[in-house]
């Protein structure tokens, strides 16, 4: 029981993280700011999703 919780903990952060990224490479494009910090933001939820979620037990 405990792994599960752990996991979903684990899981939930790496989502909220995703967010954070693409929430950020929005406003940096809203912000017309230079396209490369957008695809460092782009880039950063690419390696985040290549990360493997972590299973419940």
């Amino acid at each position: 029981m405990r792994g599960q919780a752990s996991a979903g903990w684990r899981r939930s952060a790496l989502a909220l993280r995703e967010y954070m990224l693409r929430h950020e490479a929005m406003h940096r494009l809203n912000e017309r700011e230079p396209l490369y910090w957008v695809y460092v933001c782009a880039f950063g939820v690419l390696a985040l999703e290549s990360v493997p979620a972590p299973r419940g037990g």
